[in-house]
């Protein structure tokens, strides 16, 4: 009897789970093969190109790390900088101020080098915590030497950064004192008309905001007397002028300043500190005796 002979194909085509175990390894090897070839293809002919963007990529790295560390080294310079100028302001000042007590003025050599400190600072940064406190101090000294104008100008730009600037509320307090002084000024040369502007601008663009933009600062009293003040004063001159109605406008203004003062000192009385000669309640009560003295005046 013959041998059945056994026929692979056969089995093959029986057996699909053979079959498809045996194509897929195939084609997996083929695709492996070809992606391979591909990429070394690839490298062959790109050789030039993988080795510039390599090289691009190494370079940028560098010169990040290079920016980063002088923009570092920078920061620290400008702070140095910064330390120093003002520690050598506030010992000015203190010179400044014995000289004052002396009867002598500080000489410009020590203002403008003060000042200059203080602006080159401002020239080379503008979002830093120190530039906003340099350009405050900057304004501190053109007070020291009663140039208003420029005070008031650099209080202004504190100011504006205020979210920035943790003594914001005492820039904004000094931009009110320079008009105030600057009125004062005018006042005492006879220039009415322009004192009373000065006060008004004191009035609306500082002390009467203090309470609205910073309710719990340390400055509120005191800008509810100095509001007070600024109005008495331009009163006083609107008599110079020979304009009794304005200068009654103006004391009623005033004598609710005087007012707001007096009820904020009587409800944080056990709170409140300040930097007035007399208590704020007195200081309250002394301005509403002189506001209605000057009114009965005008009846």
């Amino acid at each position: 009897m013959a041998k059945k002979k056994h026929n692979h194909d056969v089995d093959e085509a029986e057996n699909p789970k053979s079959m498809k175990h045996t194509v897929t390894k195939e084609e997996h090897h083929d695709w492996a093969l070809d992606a391979s070839t591909a990429f070394i293809r690839f490298i062959e002919t790109h050789r030039k190109s993988i080795l510039y963007g390599i090289l691009g990529i190494i370079v940028a790295i560098i010169g990040f790390s290079v920016i980063v560390y002088f923009n570092n080294a920078s920061n620290e310079k400008i702070s140095d900088k910064f330390y120093v100028s003002s520690t050598d302001f506030l010992e000015k000042a203190r010179d400044m101020e014995i000289g004052k007590l002396k009867g002598l003025k500080p000489t410009e050599d020590e203002i403008s080098k003060i000042a200059a400190g203080y602006k080159m600072i401002l020239s080379e940064t503008t979002s830093r915590p120190e530039a906003y406190l340099s350009q405050f101090n900057l304004g501190m000294i053109f007070y020291s030497i009663q140039d208003y104008k420029n005070a008031s100008d650099n209080f202004h730009a504190v100011y504006k950064n205020r979210s920035d600037f943790p003594l914001a509320f005492q820039a904004l307090q000094n931009i009110g004192h320079s008009y105030f002084s600057w009125g004062y000024q005018l006042q005492q040369q006879g220039k009415y008309a322009d004192a009373i502007k000065k006060y008004q601008s004191a009035f609306e663009i500082a002390y009467s905001r203090m309470d609205k933009v910073f309710p719990t600062a340390p400055s509120v009293p005191l800008s509810y007397r100095y509001a007070g003040l600024s109005l008495e004063y331009a009163a006083s001159c609107h008599l110079k002028l020979n304009a009794p109605d304005k200068a009654k406008l103006a004391l009623q203004n005033s004598r609710l300043q005087y007012q707001k003062l007096k009820e904020f000192a009587t409800n944080n009385e056990k709170e409140l500190s300040s930097n007035m000669i007399r208590s704020p309640l007195e200081e309250a009560e002394l301005g509403l005796r002189r506001v209605e003295n000057s009114l009965s005046k005008l009846k």
